[in-house]
Parts: C-alpha cells; structure tokens; sequence
C-alpha cells in the first residue's frame, strides 16, 4: 500500500510540473497558491501570503487568473468561499507546497484524475493525465 501511495504522489508531483511548463514565470506563485490552500484558504487569506512573499500588490485579476488555472486543471476546488486541493494526497505530496494538515472530509479526486491514477498504478505506463491534454488547461 505505501508503494502505491508513494507513487501515486510522485506521479502528482510530476503532473504538477507538468502544469506548470508554460507558467514558468508564476512558477512560485503557484507553489505559494498551493502551500496556502493545502489546508484550504479563502481568497484574502491566498493574496495576503503571496504579497507577504514577494512584497507586492497582487491583482484581483492575477489572483483571479491563477486560481481558474488551478480549479480548471482540478488542481484546486471551491468549497463555500475556501480553495482547497481536491484530493488530499495533492497536499501531502510533496515540496514545494507540503504543509502539515488534512482536507476537509469528503474531497477527493475529480473523476478524470482519479481514472488516470488507477490507470497508472495498474500499468506503470508513462502517459500525460487526460485532464491536461485538453489544451485550455495549459495557459
């Protein structure tokens, strides 16, 4: 069982990177993102530790933006007005966005991500995630 877990979370890791090849640019902006709601976050909560990081403004609509990209890619869910993974091996993963905690009960992988996961523990094959090979999720 940790075998399968450990590369279920390595898998996640990779996908995440994966994600992030055209946004190399926010690249950290997305690990702070990820870091802030590894326990779930509100929006205020996501932009006051991005500023505190980088020690600028950030948009209403760069805040925006990169948030869709991550709910988008199912990366990210909204629960009532907190952001929070969608499955709580995301958060355990691994670094850059690892933090102690647990999701709130109940969540748990969109269905295209969780086919993929069974789909690669069972064949340890080596293909892209059908959620991102939609090309509007790579913007």
């Amino acid at each position: 069982m940790n075998e399968t877990l450990n590369y279920a979370k390595r898998l996640i890791i990779s996908e995440f990177e994966h994600f992030l090849l055209d946004k190399l640019i926010a690249k950290e902006r997305y690990y702070t993102i990820m870091r802030s709601t590894a326990n779930c976050n509100n929006w205020s909560g996501i932009r006051n530790e991005l500023e505190a990081k980088e020690g600028i403004k950030i948009s209403d609509s760069e805040l925006s933006n990169y948030l869709n990209h991550l709910l988008d890619s199912s990366w990210l869910t909204k629960v009532d007005d907190r952001y929070c993974p969608s499955e709580s091996l995301i958060a355990d993963s691994s670094p850059p966005w690892k933090v102690e905690g647990s999701l709130p009960e109940g969540s748990s992988f969109p269905p295209s991500i969780r086919d993929y996961i069974s789909h690669m523990v069972g064949s340890r094959g080596s293909q892209t995630a059908p959620h991102l090979k939609r090309g509007s999720f790579h913007r």
